[in-house]
């Protein structure tokens, strides 16, 4: 929500850490970018790479979150 927040107020930040985390988080930044995909076809805003990798690093954190569920 906070990403769709900044993409609308046309307020873009620079993530200094896009290419390790597009070369670490590959599955990751790739939901991200197929999420990318899905706001620019419902609201033709098209989001930044630097926000998808924002993006990336949170839908790696869920899925590191799930994995450990799935553990205990």
């Amino acid at each position: 929500k906070t990403a769709l927040t900044r993409l609308e107020q046309h307020k873009y930040i620079e993530n200094i850490l896009l290419e390790s985390i597009k070369e670490k988080f590959i599955d990751s930044f790739a939901i991200a970018s197929e999420i990318g995909n899905y706001i620019l076809d419902q609201t033709n805003i098209k989001v930044p790479e630097d926000e998808l990798g924002y993006m990336a690093l949170h839908i790696e954190r869920m899925k590191s979150i799930k994995k450990h569920e799935n553990v205990i």
